[in-house]
């Protein structure tokens, strides 16, 4: 691994450059510079089905808040 040291000026680097993005560690504090991840392009069967999941709940909850009867016990 690369180390780098920074001038005094510099005191925190964060964010994303191209692919690659900047974040400090929590055990040492130090800088690192690592390669962005990237998502498989197509989701497994089982994140699809979590996400669908996910999806019949948010409409579910919708219609339950927009209902009145059903809003009271949700709030």
């Amino acid at each position: 691994m690369t180390k780098v040291k920074l001038a005094p000026f510099i005191e925190e680097l964060s964010g994303t450059m191209g692919d690659f993005y900047f974040r400090r560690t929590k055990k040492k504090g130090e800088a690192v510079l690592a390669k962005r991840p990237r998502k498989p392009k197509r989701p497994s069967t089982a994140q699809q089905a979590h996400w669908d999941r996910f999806t019949d709940a948010a409409a579910y909850a919708t219609a339950a808040l927009a209902n009145p009867e059903l809003s009271m016990y949700l709030l």
